[in-house]
């Protein structure tokens, strides 16, 4: 395709978005009790210790298989990192 082809392509794309678009509603907040926070950081710990190991093994080469950490991820877009 030719260059101008592909601007004329392009231009004659209608607008996705636009000023009429509602916007959904905001959630509501959960409330949770101190109980319940308490289990939910557990959780995340143990899913970030779990996390972190299989990175460890992965690199060393035991384990096999593509990984990607989450934590890592969340690092690099936050543009954090503790290394």
């Amino acid at each position: 395709m030719a260059r101008s082809a592909k601007k004329a392509a392009v231009s004659t794309v209608p607008e996705t978005r636009g000023p009429d678009i509602a916007r959904p509603p905001q959630p509501k907040r959960y409330k949770a009790s101190k109980d319940e926070l308490l289990q939910l950081y557990r959780e995340m710990l143990l899913i970030r210790r779990f996390e972190e190991r299989a990175g460890q093994l992965y690199g060393l080469g035991l384990i096999g298989g593509f990984s990607t950490s989450t934590s890592v991820r969340k690092r690099s877009r936050s543009g954090f990192s503790r290394r």
